[in-house]
This record gives structure tokens, C-alpha cells and sequence, in this order.
């Protein structure tokens, strides 16, 4: 599975706080914002359509953890910053705001991502390569970028021999599953410092990845843990007929997750 939540992108997310907390002498009661960082937050992704396959893949992720118990990382899609330039290990953006390098409360993790990538509805593997002969790719564009097979699974692109016109070749971790793919591109890092006057974030390593014509977003991201033991997701009333693997019903809900840390 993804090391993050799966990216199917939410049609609306939010982070809130969810506790009271005494901040002072008085003992006034105020929402637990002590630091821009608390962990006191929930997290909300809303779904208002979902593919079969789409809800397979998180009922896939869900039935590996055990709802209060397993952590795991949060995309706050909700939050993103677009990013202005890439130097090194340096990335300017347009807001460092409510960011932090406080590794304590498990909100110092972000990603960068890049809307590049393709998907597709029926390929064929074999061993690490996947085959969709319907594309037409340009040879070598999906270097550094990952697969999400039709059961969720994620690879990385090999390091050397990546994507040919209709081919994408992973790593040698295991064999995708045929059928409906998405190929995307993301960088997973921690904030190492915070430059607010020149709205930097200096990472603990260069990513690789390049600013270029191509919007680019850093995103927050949260060790959480699902909030209860059940998805409340349920099917719409309507049906697919696409003949692949998003053939069924539509589901829609919410998915509620509760930001972790050490409470420092």
C-alpha cells in the first residue's frame, strides 16, 4: 500500500481542532490552538463520487489497519502551498504559514507533488513491466513517479528504464496487477527549518524533483490514525457500466482521521 493515505483526492478536506484546552492562569477555555502544530485535530476527507474501484482500494487500506491502534500519514489536500522554485534542498512557496519543523507532534512530514502523470483502464503486466497499448507516451518522461495498480498498490518507476510509448516499467518490488492504473508523481520529505520572511522551506534532503512550467504544490501531511472502525461510505444509487474494473455502484461519504503526537 501507499506510504501515505491513497491519493484518491478528496472533493473537500479539513483539519480542525476537536479539544478545549486552559491556556492560562485564568483558566479561561479557549480551542486548543496552542501551537499552530497541536495534534488535538481532525482530519475530514468527503467523497461525493467514487468509482468501485476507488472504493476498493480504500476498503484494501483500511482492512490492513486496526481503527485507534495503526498510524499511519495524512495528505491534507485542503492545505496546499504552490510551489514558486526549487534550489537544492530549498523550496520557495507562496505561504509557509501553519508549517512547521517540530518533528514532535508528527506535522513536520510533507509532500511535494506534481501534476504530471497519466491513468488508464485496462494494461496487461508482466513481471514489473505494465503494458497499455492504447498510449502513446513520450520515451522517458516518468522518471521519479509512482503506479498505483488496480487494487491500490503503489511502485516506484524503475531507476533506469522507466516508460517507453506504451509501457511503464517499476521496480523490482513485486508484479502489478493488470487493468486500471494511475501513474503520478510525488516527493515524500520533513521540514528541516522555516524561512517565513522569504516563505522558504529548507528539507532534510534535496527532492527529486525539478520546478518547471508544471504546477507543483507542497502539501501538509499528518500522522494520524482512522478515527473509528467503519468507513462511512455508502453507494449513491447509481451504477457504472464502464466494462472494467470500475464496473458497479458509485459510493459516496466521509472518511474522519485524528491527528496524533506526543501532546508536547
Amino acid at each position: 500500500m501507499p506510504s501515505f493515505f491513497p491519493f484518491i483526492h478528496p472533493d473537500v478536506c479539513e483539519r480542525k481542532p476537536t479539544r478545549t484546552t486552559m491556556r492560562n492562569a485564568m483558566g479561561d477555555h479557549v480551542m486548543a490552538t496552542r501551537k499552530l502544530q497541536d495534534v488535538y485535530h481532525e482530519i475530514t476527507y468527503v467523497y461525493d463520487k467514487l468509482s468501485t474501484r476507488q472504493y476498493r482500494i480504500l476498503e484494501n487500506f483500511f482492512r490492513t489497519v486496526n481503527g485507534g491502534v495503526t498510524s499511519f500519514y495524512v495528505v491534507d489536500w485542503g492545505d496546499p502551498r504552490v510551489i514558486k522554485s526549487i534550489t537544492g534542498d530549498r523550496v520557495v512557496v507562496n505561504n509557509v504559514n501553519g508549517l512547521t519543523e517540530d518533528s514532535g507532534d508528527g506535522g513536520n512530514r510533507i509532500i511535494l507533488w506534481s501534476n504530471t502523470g497519466d491513468y488508464g483502464n485496462d494494461s496487461t503486466t508482466s513481471g514489473n513491466v505494465l503494458t497499455d497499448t492504447s498510449k502513446s507516451w513520450t520515451a522517458s518522461t516518468y522518471g521519479n513517479h509512482q503506479l498505483m495498480d488496480s487494487v491500490g498498490t503503489e511502485f516506484n518507476a524503475s531507476s533506469t528504464s522507466y516508460n517507453t510509448a506504451n509501457t511503464f516499467t517499476v521496480t523490482l518490488t513485486g508484479t502489478p496487477m493488470p487493468g486500471a492504473y494511475d501513474i503520478y508523481q510525488y516527493v515524500n520529505r520533513t521540514v528541516a527549518s522555516l524561512d517565513t520572511l522569504n516563505r522558504q522551506v529548507r528539507l532534510n534532503a534535496s527532492p527529486v524533483i525539478s520546478h518547471s512550467a508544471y504546477k507543483k504544490f507542497l502539501l501538509p501531511v499528518y500522522k494520524c490514525i482512522f478515527a473509528a472502525d467503519t468507513m462511512t461510505l455508502e453507494q449513491t444509487g447509481e451504477f457504472n457500466l464502464e466494462t472494467n474494473d470500475n464496473y458497479g455502484p458509485f459510493w459516496a461519504g466521509e472518511i474522519k482521521f485524528t491527528q496524533i503526537g506526543t501532546g508536547t
